[in-house]
């Protein structure tokens, strides 16, 4: 809605990575989307968002008035998701689908299927377009 707060959730999967050992209880500080793009804040948390999704976002965020922000955890996905549900008092969430077949989501699980049980929020699940 029209002057939200939005919240870009990134979890980096790589627990050995430098900056995941100051910061894997409770993930980094709240990283401003005019400080998303600069390549130090990229190399330092580990982040792989192209320049057209921040300037996608930033389009967005300046037509809806959003206040936007990235806040990377560090561990499983389905674990820091929820735990992001809970620290950022989210009123809601929007995860992403690879579109897993049904053999490969009962071995390795299915992020948004976990999060979809494990929050209290309402969750919205966008498929990856074919």
């Amino acid at each position: 809605r029209h002057g939200d707060m939005v919240f870009l959730i990134f979890v980096n999967s790589d627990v050995e990575y430098g900056e995941a050992q100051l910061w894997k209880i409770g993930g980094a500080p709240l990283v401003p989307l005019e400080d998303i793009e600069r390549s130090s804040m990229m190399v330092k948390y580990g982040i792989r968002f192209t320049a057209e999704i921040i300037e996608e976002v930033r389009l967005v965020a300046i037509q809806k008035d959003l206040t936007v922000y990235l806040k990377v955890y560090w561990g499983d996905a389905r674990e820091k998701l929820c735990e992001a549900e809970a620290d950022l008092q989210l009123q809601s969430l929007v995860v992403g689908s690879r579109g897993m077949g049904p053999l490969k989501r009962a071995i390795i699980g299915s992020v948004s299927e976990h999060v979809l049980f494990h929050v209290a929020c309402p969750v919205t699940v966008v498929k990856t377009p074919r």
